[in-house]
């Protein structure tokens, strides 16, 4: 599937309201399976902030009820060989489903000039833990921040 990302910067309206305007996708979604859905990422000085509201459910027809059933909560490591991919990273969280195979591990090492990103395939190993094993980088060494996607049906993430 097709993975289009972007960045909105945004400041708070108020200590419980935040609006932010879609940006400009880079493909044309008409012709895009699973076009219309997305997910809807909050970050703050690049943590994660997870949804946890009422109402979570399939996108509505105007846009505003997502679906949010998996939420992650830690790693259990914290560093890695770059020139071997061999380290084992086991996500903690909740609500992973089991015989899913749609996960995924990105580990993007921000700091470098251009960012350098790989994916590895996330296991399931019950509904509380995820396992990836870390990807081979082009570098010796950097910090890498680590994001973990869900593709939909239909190839939209």
């Amino acid at each position: 599937g097709t993975v289009a990302q972007s960045v909105v910067p945004r400041q708070p309206a108020s200590s419980v309201s935040l609006t932010c305007f879609t940006p400009l996708w880079p493909y044309n979604a008409r012709e895009s399976e699973g076009a219309g859905l997305t997910d809807i990422v909050v970050e703050k000085g690049g943590v994660l902030i997870p949804y946890e509201g009422p109402d979570s459910g399939l996108a509505s027809p105007t846009g505003n009820d997502f679906l949010y059933t998996d939420k992650w909560t830690g790693i259990n490591v914290v560093q890695g060989f770059a020139t071997l991919a061999s380290t084992v990273v086991t996500v903690a969280g909740f609500g992973f489903e089991p015989g899913n195979t749609n996960y995924t591990c990105l580990f993007s090492a921000e700091g470098l000039a251009p960012v350098e990103r790989r994916g590895a395939a996330a296991v399931v190993v019950d509904s509380q833990n995820l396992r990836c094993e870390t990807p081979l980088w082009d570098t010796t060494a950097a910090v890498a921040n680590v994001y973990i996607y869900k593709q939909r049906c239909g190839g939209g993430w």
